[in-house]
């Protein structure tokens, strides 16, 4: 019996030849690939918000063949609904992406005009909420025109890049505890938006956009009751979780929070170096920018 399924999944799956490059469309953040077309088989994988795979569109089934493309190692197949499937090449864009941010990887993903300069945004794409939204990694924004790179966004930055009528409103976002009891949520973190200004793109100024509604007085004082257990506590384990939580105390006006967060090294008796001071050093920023709006 499992022979036979086998086969018949094998066959399925080979007889569909249309390949497309694709991302998933999923609030969850991910979809589960299964071993049919349907919910009654078996989940074998999932694909994550961002992964690009081969799928093949099938007039016949709302399931979906796809292939993913790791970087080493065996391919995943399966089966995901179509209705979390979305091409990941724009369309109707004719611009490249300038160099040396024309790669395989990074591809021009949308496109639209800013007074009478035609623009091009390229990168590592996400999600694609909209032909007029993007979430985007590792951006570029280019003059199409002229190659002209007006804006580079790092590889560590995500952005969700979207065009407002006749300007283009970029969006950063970062990994944040803003959620119930503090948990880890990606949101928008500070905003900028390009325009035309007499016959030029000008970017205006940054505006800092971190919604803190979330986190209550209840959950500061309560954090704020345990610091004690953390002094002198050297490394632990949710040492990352801990910089976040003070982060958001601090921007929330808890002083205890912010004394312990500015001497943090002598606090917990341990020395941040490393992926840790580089976080470190990524929340004093958004502290410090939280200060100056």
């Amino acid at each position: 019996m499992k022979y036979s399924k086998l086969l018949l999944f094998l066959f399925s799956f080979n007889q569909l030849s249309a390949q497309e490059i694709g991302i998933i469309n999923d609030p969850d953040g991910y979809t589960n690939v299964r071993g049919g077309k349907g919910t009654t088989y078996e989940v074998i994988g999932k694909v994550k918000e961002g992964e690009q795979f081969r799928y093949f569109a099938d007039l016949e089934s709302n399931w979906w063949a796809i292939e993913t493309i790791p970087y080493y190692g065996t391919p995943l197949k399966g089966f995901i609904h179509k209705s979390r499937i979305q091409p990941y090449n724009a369309e109707s864009i004719d611009c490249n992406c300038p160099q040396p941010y024309n790669t395989e990887d990074a591809k021009p993903v949308l496109s639209t005009k800013v007074g009478n300069t035609n623009l091009t945004i390229c990168g590592f794409l996400e999600q694609r909420q909209s032909s007029n939204s993007v979430k985007i990694s590792e951006l570029t924004i280019s003059n199409c025109d002229t190659d002209e790179v007006l804006r580079f966004y790092g590889a560590v930055t995500t952005c969700q890049v979207s065009v407002e009528g006749d300007v283009l409103e970029i969006v950063e976002l970062d990994r944040l505890p803003l959620g119930n009891n503090f948990k880890w949520i990606q949101t928008p973190y500070r905003k900028v938006i390009l325009s035309d200004v007499n016959g030029t793109p000008t970017f205006g100024d940054e505006e800092f956009v971190l919604d803190l509604s979330n986190i209550t007085d209840s959950d500061i004082n309560s954090f704020v009751n345990e610091l004690p257990n953390y002094k002198g506590k050297g490394y632990f384990k949710e040492i990352e979780t801990f910089i976040g939580q003070l982060l958001i105390g601090s921007m929330k006006g808890s002083e205890e929070r912010e004394t312990v967060f500015s001497d943090i090294d002598n606090y917990l008796n341990f020395v941040l170096d490393g992926a840790f001071r580089e976080f470190y050093n990524n929340c004093k920023s958004v502290l410090e920018q939280s200060k100056s709006r």
